[in-house]
């Protein structure tokens, strides 16, 4: 019994090694049908039946879903033959069909699911790459540019990516020298630009803050060549120019580090300087087109118009041009010579020292850099009334006519942010005045020594006199004194005159860096009578100093005073 079972299990192992060789051979032959027949006739469709035999009928069938060549075919054939080796080839040609079928126009998701299911084989791969590009496609954001570069970090077309999104791959931030430091590594084929200061509008427009600069300044009415100086003087030191607001009207703008990356550019917002309150603006008033006023401050005015009050030059001497600010004063024409006024307010004086070449014409060219936002202008008994509650501004009275208005930005670049305002008032003495005049001064006030100069002396000073304009054949001397008026260990000269005729108190000072300076002051009394003033008295006063006399004309008594103030000299009003 036993050797019939022996027997009959080769016969049937012989039978079927017989009917694969079959099969194979006419696979090998191409003759399909026939081994598919064969295969049917032998139950090799049974997954019951031998191995090999399935192996074979498997690949005879196999042209059938390859002609087919669809996503049912291929699963219709791997439900039919599981477990065969056909199986899982036909499971790799069902993954080729499908991402054949989604074409380049399916979404990220579908390449994904794809690539999920079918991540043993190289076609995963192709899937992801697919993803990849519809995931740059459809890209709206920076986030979505973010996501991308760290799920597909290699892909192929992340350049197109970076040139549409930059601030996804590369980041700025500020060293401690100054220097704008970027991460960020890409082999990429945009052109990428040296990091520089950029400023955002409102609208998203990137440009290099220089430029922005340059325009606000130009449209403004700054010269051309003030404006390169400025730039160029930020290059040498590394530094950006003055980080203001340009366009107060436009809250969204900002400034930032910057760098360009094909089109687009990557911006990183910075704040703005502490420096640029918009309560630091200057006003200029015109009238018929030429300056009138200057107020850098409320309270802080300088008038270009005839002085009421105790004659000055304007007086004297007339306006010949219009007005040139230079290195932090405003230099008007009178005849070949030039009116000084110190942007800090002091008092005005005379020169024959131009200003230099990095000027700035205040003509009607000069525009302003408008009215800054939230900055309210009503009329006002006395002028114009200007209120800004933001920056703490009650009230700024200014003369009426057409106001133009000085950024902080534009004041900084050109000298005149920083002002250290002259505040200086008559200095305070309690002269005990009787019928004859001042009678005694405070015992404890500090004497300075003067002395008299002879007419030769005084013939002497006619080039420093014609030099400010003022005609010296019109100068009648009375007398004059010479003393350390200012405190800068060199003499004045304060000359008693009459100018034609009015009576004037001129003083003539000699500085290294500003030029000979001539001030003029309208009086009653350089004249005592008919004869020269009683004996003038020098005192120091505090850290001002005082040149004074004093007598009776007319039956009144009297008392002038000269006082120093920063970098000027003062003479009380009339009464």
């Amino acid at each position: 019994m036993g050797h019939l079972l022996i027997s009959l299990l080769l016969m049937s192992t012989a039978d079927a090694s017989r009917k694969s060789d079959t099969i194979r051979l006419l696979n090998l032959e191409k003759r399909y049908e026939e081994a598919q027949a064969k295969c049917v006739k032998w139950g090799a469709l049974e997954p019951t039946a031998e191995p090999e035999l399935r192996g074979f009928c498997a690949q005879a069938h196999w042209v059938n879903a390859e002609t087919d060549d669809s996503v049912e075919a291929w699963q219709s054939f791997q439900q039919q033959w599981k477990g065969t080796d056909w199986q899982e080839k036909a499971f790799q040609r069902e993954g080729k069909v499908s991402l054949t079928n989604l074409g380049t126009d399916a979404t990220e998701m579908e390449y994904l699911e794809v690539a999920d299911r079918f991540a043993q084989f190289d076609l995963a791969n192709e899937a992801m790459v697919l993803a990849g590009s519809a995931a740059v496609k459809s890209a709206k954001t920076v986030e979505d540019a973010s996501r991308i570069k760290d799920e597909y970090p290699n892909h192929p077309e992340l350049g197109t990516l970076i040139e549409r999104y930059p601030g996804a791959f590369y980041t700025l931030s500020l060293n401690d020298d100054g220097t704008i430091a970027v991460d960020g590594n890409y082999d990429v084929r945009v052109k990428l630009s040296q990091p520089f200061w950029g400023y955002r509008s409102g609208q998203g427009e990137v440009v290099p803050w220089s430029e922005a600069v340059r325009k606000h300044l130009h449209e403004a009415g700054v010269p051309a060549v003030h404006i390169m100086n400025a730039i160029q003087q930020a290059q040498q030191e590394n530094r950006p120019l003055p980080l203001c607001p340009i366009n107060p009207n436009d809250e969204n703008a900002s400034v930032g580090l910057s760098m360009t990356v094909g089109l687009t550019a990557v911006f990183e917002p910075q704040d703005w300087s502490d420096i640029c309150s918009t309560k630091d603006t200057a006003i200029m008033v015109y009238s018929n087109r030429s300056l009138l006023h200057v107020s850098m401050a409320p309270n802080q005015d300088i008038s270009l118009g005839l002085k009421r009050g105790r004659r000055n030059f304007t007086s004297f001497v007339r306006k010949s041009g219009e007005p040139i600010l230079f290195e932090g004063h405003i230099y008007v024409p009178v005849n070949k010579s030039f009116a000084i006024y110190p942007v800090s307010g002091g008092t005005p004086w005379l020169t024959d020292k131009p200003p230099g070449a990095m000027r700035v014409q205040m003509d009607n060219t000069l525009r302003g850099s408008g009215l800054p936002k939230d900055w309210v202008l009503q009329g006002a008994d006395n002028g114009i009334e200007v209120r800004a509650s933001e920056v703490g501004i009650d009230s700024w009275i200014l003369p009426r006519g057409e106001l133009r208005f000085f950024s902080p930005l534009i004041r900084q670049l050109l000298g005149i942010k920083d002002i250290d305002f002259d505040t200086s008032t008559m200095p305070s003495v309690e002269w005990v005045i009787d019928a004859n005049g001042v009678s005694s001064a405070p015992s404890d006030l500090l004497p300075i020594d003067f002395r008299k100069l002879s007419e030769e002396q005084i013939k002497a000073l006619r080039y420093h006199i014609g030099g400010a304009g003022l005609d010296p054949y019109n100068l009648k001397v009375v007398d004059g004194y010479a003393l350390d008026l200012d405190g800068d260990n060199k003499d004045e000269k304060v000359l008693r005159a009459q100018y034609k005729e009015y009576e004037v108190v001129v003083v003539l000072d000699v500085d290294d860096t500003l030029g000979n300076r001539t001030w003029i002051f309208g009086t009653e009394h350089a004249i005592h009578g008919k004869m020269a003033p009683p004996s003038p008295m020098a005192f120091v006063v505090g850290e001002q100093r005082v040149f004074a006399w004093s007598g009776v004309e007319d039956g009144k008594p009297y008392l002038e005073t000269i006082y120093t103030e920063q970098g000027s000299f003062g003479m009380p009003e009339l009464k």
